[in-house]
């Protein structure tokens, strides 16, 4: 990309996609700003995102998908994104997105080495939703200093056994747990309150408790789907309004 060396700005979205040739990002050193999306994907031998470590501002999504990635680094300019996606890309944590702040939302799928979001230091604010999806060595989502998130979704989370490092959120819209067969109870929500939409659990057979909810005190409605070592509701001693 060596062309481009002189490149500061995109007005519009950037895609480096499906260059099975492409090994580096050198010659993008000078970007700063993107105003529409960026897209880095199905780049095959692409290891590294060096070249982009100027990059302070993407206005769209940031979607870093199916590539050959060592880590993350690269990235840590990088303070204001919409929608954040990082999908089987081979990496082992979340390094390189460490001065991120507030976005819109973050899904992280099919990274199966990640353990928690070790690496997300400064963020604070998740407006719509924070995915987690095959993930297969998180244990819980540790490492961010989160006060504001929209909707949680945990889906295919084989180690996953709470919540700890979210016990900065007083309100969330709804959680969404399906399939966390190492799921034990819901420490880490301890400042949670209020619940404007639901809790929805399914699949989850080590469930004990909802230990870690004992501040909730309202939600529109649960939902329990094989639970089977769920013996009561403990934890749930300060909710005093379901909607339905």
């Amino acid at each position: 990309l060596t062309p481009l060396s002189c490149l500061c700005e995109v007005r519009g979205d950037l895609t480096v996609s499906t260059n099975l040739a492409l090994t580096s990002l050198a010659g993008l050193d000078l970007l700063t700003t993107v105003e529409g999306a960026t897209t880095i994907s199905y780049n095959e031998r692409l290891s590294s995102l060096g070249g982009l470590d100027q990059l302070a501002a993407v206005g769209g999504w940031l979607q870093i998908t199916y590539n050959a990635l060592d880590s993350l680094a690269g990235l840590g300019a990088l303070a204001s994104a919409g929608d954040v996606m990082v999908q089987a890309n081979g990496v082992d944590s979340l390094a390189g997105l460490e001065n991120l702040g507030e976005i819109e939302s973050l899904a992280i799928v099919d990274e199966p080495d990640i353990l928690g979001l070790e690496g997300l230091d400064r963020l604070h604010t998740v407006n719509v939703s924070l995915l987690f999806r095959g993930l297969h060595r998180f244990k819980r989502p540790s490492g961010t200093s989160l006060i504001s998130v929209g909707h949680i979704e945990v889906y295919e989370m084989p180690a996953m056994v709470d919540f700890g490092g979210l016990e900065g959120l007083s309100e969330l819209a709804s959680i969404n747990v399906i399939d966390a067969p190492a799921l034990l109870n819901f420490s880490g929500f301890d400042g949670l309150v209020l619940l404007s939409d639901h809790i929805e659990v399914a699949d989850a057979d080590r469930l004990v408790s909802f230990e870690g909810l004992e501040a909730l005190q309202q939600a529109q409605w649960f939902a329990l789907d094989d639970v089977s070592a769920l013996r009561d509701l403990t934890g749930l001693n300060s909710l005093y309004s379901l909607e339905r």
